[in-house]
């Protein structure tokens, strides 16, 4: 303490001669007109520091704390700087945004004048491009359709100039056969060309036509010219009994056809049913379930039975797992049966509440656990229940 005490009184008695010439000096200077002074002349104060009476420890840890702070305000500053430079961005982006220029163009040879940004110029050059694609892709699906039209009309012209060459060399024999009554070539010619066209053996098939004709010339031959006569005029009756025969064929078809049309209308008209209506439903079952070769009356007989499969449709989309056919079965055979105790029957309420709860359970807030108890006895442990009886 003594120490101490004689560093304080120093300290006093080195204070009062400074602040006295202090004063005289300040006087002095003021006197002098602002007369400069060498600063390097003054005493200097030689007195004790603090540091020599403040203890080694208390220094480390002022240091230290000095330190930390630095270090606060070095972090303090990178941050303050990090706002700086995201709120210097979105300057420059709300810039960039709010930055348009006004252009002009033409649209079918009318100026228009316009404000844009940049992003609307970027996202109209990607629009661009991306129809460009797109009508280059369909550019390109047109060349193909159309060469593989040309390819088709190519194949479909050469087949039809064949067909008319083998007509042409058939009605040639015939009409010259029909006028002057003599063979002035063989009329199998144009059968033979015909056969090698499709590939055919024209040998064979001439082999074949004569072992065919060679029984029937032979009897034509033994007959006179009374039985020839006749031969040839059963020939031209069963050939035209033939023709009436097709004929009658086709008016047959055609009746029948006609009436089968006028059921299938009167059958439409029945049930409601329109043409564009009977077309939907006839792509739908074509479509959706992929039946070919549909009459009229499998496509009446949906039309009755598709308001119950899009009920049956509506119920399984509540309830998983179901099969629409069922349930359509079962509605369309109880029409009475509503919808609401259909989905009775399957449960819906059951996964109702089951979504209910599990909604309730989710918007619960979990239950904060107590630091205070560090560890959770069960009731039922024996051993805990041992110590509480005693």
């Amino acid at each position: 303490m003594s120490r101490i005490d004689d560093v304080m009184e120093s300290d006093d008695s080195s204070d009062k001669p400074n602040e006295e010439m202090n004063g005289d000096r300040i006087s002095s200077i003021m006197n002098d007109d602002y007369t400069p002074v060498d600063t390097a002349k003054e005493p200097v104060d030689k007195g004790i520091s603090n540091e020599s009476i403040i203890p080694k420890a208390e220094l480390t840890e002022k240091k230290e704390d000095k330190k930390e702070d630095k270090k606060e305000d070095k972090k303090e500053d990178k941050e303050d700087e990090k706002e700086e430079d995201k709120e210097d961005k979105e300057k420059k982006e709300v810039k960039i945004e709010s930055g348009k220029k006004k252009i002009k163009y033409k649209v079918d040879g009318i100026d228009i004048e316009e404000e844009v940004s940049e992003q609307d110029l970027i996202n109209n050059y990607s629009g661009q491009k991306a129809i460009q694609k797109r009508f280059l892709d369909i550019d390109k699906s047109k060349k193909e359709l159309e060469k593989g039209k040309e390819e088709y009309t190519k194949d479909y012209n050469f087949i039809k100039q064949e067909m008319q060459d083998v007509r042409a060399s058939f009605s040639d024999v015939i009409e010259d056969f029909v006028k002057t009554g003599n063979i002035r070539s063989n009329p199998m010619d144009g059968v033979f060309n015909l056969l090698d066209k499709m590939g055919l053996d024209a040998k064979e098939f001439d082999k074949l036509l004569l072992s065919h004709y060679i029984p029937e010339v032979a009897a034509f031959l033994d007959m006179d010219d009374a039985g020839r006569e006749t031969f040839i005029v059963k020939k031209e009756n069963d050939w035209l009994k033939k023709g009436r025969d097709k004929l009658e064929n086709e008016k047959k078809q055609n009746v029948e056809q006609r009436r089968k049309l006028e059921e299938e209308n009167s059958l439409k008209r029945q049930h409601g049913v329109s043409e564009e209506k009977f077309k939907e439903l006839k792509d739908e079952l074509e479509g959706k379930f992929n039946l070919q070769n549909l009459n009229t009356e499998q496509v009446i007989q949906w039309s009755r039975e598709r308001p119950f499969y899009t009920r049956a449709e509506a119920i399984a989309e509540k309830v998983p797992k179901t099969d629409i056919v069922k349930i359509a079965k079962i509605l369309l055979e109880f029409p009475d049966t509503t919808d609401e105790w259909m989905l009775d029957q399957l449960g819906y309420k059951g996964i109702l509440s089951k979504k209910a709860t599990e909604e309730l359970k989710n918007k619960i807030p979990p239950k904060p656990v107590s630091k205070s108890k560090k560890y959770e006895v069960d009731d039922d442990d024996e051993l805990f229940n041992s110590f509480r009886r005693r």
